[in-house]
């Protein structure tokens, strides 16, 4: 990102809008880098492209999962016979 890279944005979506902060997957070229380094260490998950779909749908289910407390998300509707 031009401005600002993902461990900052993470840090400001912490203190300024923490129920997000833990929705947050970063994407990255290198998981060596430094700025993937520092992503590692937020507990976020961290993954590295090319990302496969499986790798994909595994991180959102664990960011999407419900915290304790936190009410489960709404079922998907059925949809209409046609």
């Amino acid at each position: 990102m031009p401005l600002v890279d993902g461990p900052a944005l993470y840090e400001w979506i912490r203190a300024n809008r923490e129920p997000l902060a833990t929705r947050l997957v970063f994407m990255t070229a290198s998981v060596y880098d430094a700025e993937a380094q520092r992503a590692a260490q937020t507990g976020r998950p961290v993954l590295e492209k090319p990302i496969t779909r499986e790798r994909l749908l595994a991180a959102l289910r664990e960011v999407l999962r419900p915290a304790a407390g936190e009410a489960p998300p709404m079922p998907a509707p059925t949809p209409a016979p046609t």
